[in-house]
C-alpha cells in the first residue's frame, strides 16, 4: 500500500516537473514563489482565521456570561437583604400582635380602664367609647373618652395604671379643671381624658392614609 502511494506521488511530481520544464525562467520563479506562499495562505485562510473568529466568539460569550453572573450575584445579594428585612418585619409584627388587643379583648380592656379609675379613687362620670375605628396599616385605632372627678394624686395613680396595662393604651388629650366638692368643701380635679388603643388586624392598606369605618 505504501509503495503504491509513493509511486502515485512520484508520478504526480514527474508530471508537475514536465509541465514546468518548458516554461520560461521568470514563470518558474513565479510558480516557486506561489508554491511557497500558497500553503501558508491556505493555512491562514482555512485554519487560522476561523480559529480567530471562534476565539473572538468565545470571548464575547465569556463576557456576556460574566455580566449575567454579576447580575445574578447582585440579585442574590438583594434577595438575601430582602429576606432579612422580611424576617425582621415578621418578628416585629408578631411582637406587635402580642401587645395590641384583639377584637374580642376590646370590651374587656375598656372595662379594665374604667375599673382602674375607680380603684384609684376617682369618680367615673362618663365612659364613652367611639364606635368608629381609624384604619391603619396592620392595625386600627380605637378612641374612647373618660370623664372623671377626683383628687390629683388619684388621677396620677389612674394614668400610671392605665398606661401600664398589658395592652397598649395612649393618651390623646387631657383636659383638667378645678371644681369644688360641695359635700366635703374641698377642690377636686375634673378631667376629660381622651385615650386610644390599637387593635391588630394584620391588613395592609392600598393607600398610606388611614380610612375611617
Amino acid at each position: 500500500m505504501g509503495k503504491e502511494i509513493k509511486e502515485h506521488i512520484q508520478k504526480v511530481s514527474d508530471w508537475f516537473k514536465s509541465q514546468i520544464e518548458p516554461l520560461p525562467r521568470r514563470q518558474k520563479i513565479l510558480l516557486a514563489i506561489i508554491s511557497l506562499f500558497l500553503p501558508l495562505f491556505l493555512y491562514i485562510y482555512f485554519f487560522l482565521l476561523p480559529t480567530y473568529h471562534k476565539i473572538d466568539e468565545i470571548k464575547r460569550d465569556i463576557a456576556n456570561l460574566q455580566k449575567e453572573i454579576a447580575r445574578y450575584q447582585k440579585l442574590a445579594s438583594k434577595r438575601a437583604f430582602l429576606k432579612k428585612k422580611i424576617a425582621q418585619r415578621e418578628r416585629f409584627l408578631k411582637k406587635v400582635a402580642t401587645i395590641l388587643p384583639t377584637q374580642k379583648e376590646i370590651p374587656g380592656l375598656l372595662r379594665s380602664v374604667s375599673s382602674q379609675a375607680k380603684d384609684s379613687g376617682l369618680n367615673v362620670i362618663s365612659f364613652f367609647p367611639n364606635s368608629r375605628e381609624v384604619v391603619r396599616n396592620y392595625y386600627n385605632e380605637i378612641h374612647f373618652r373618660v370623664e372623671l372627678m377626683g383628687e390629683f394624686s388619684a388621677l396620677v395613680s389612674f394614668l400610671e395604671r392605665a398606661l401600664h396595662l398589658p395592652r397598649i393604651i395612649t393618651i390623646d388629650s387631657l383636659d383638667l379643671k378645678l371644681r369644688e366638692d360641695k359635700v366635703h368643701k374641698k377642690p377636686l380635679l375634673y378631667s376629660v381624658c381622651q385615650f386610644a388603643t390599637y387593635r391588630y388586624t394584620g391588613k395592609v392598606l392600598s393607600s398610606s392614609k388611614g380610612r375611617k369605618r
